[in-house]
């Protein structure tokens, strides 16, 4: 799958100086946890990347992942997504992700 079949676009903010691009994760259960009883419980604190200048501004996106509560043989465990997933192993930002945001 690609980056923004992950995420939803919710704004976009833009002043003379910098532009921000407000991401959700959308409610796609984890593979690994698939087969658990598991509910979305909201998002966490959202990350913020700098990416590439778009007409020589600077282009923050804010980013939140969404955030499950899973019942399964420990009991309850609150989980979600790595933050590192969405770099590739250069820790650049997916091709796909920066032709979005062109």
């Amino acid at each position: 799958k690609e980056f923004l079949d992950y995420f939803d676009f919710i704004e976009c903010q833009a002043t003379n100086s910098r532009i921000t691009i407000s991401l959700d994760e959308k409610n796609i259960v984890p593979d690994e946890y698939k087969d658990n009883l598991i509910k979305s419980t909201g998002f966490s604190d959202p990350i913020t990347i700098t990416d590439f200048r778009i007409r020589n501004k600077q282009v923050n996106l804010l980013v939140r992942r969404r955030q499950w509560l899973i019942n399964g043989l420990n009991g309850e465990e609150k989980v979600s997504r790595s933050v590192s997933n969405l770099f590739d192993a250069d820790r650049n930002i997916t091709s796909e992700f920066a032709d979005f945001t062109r």
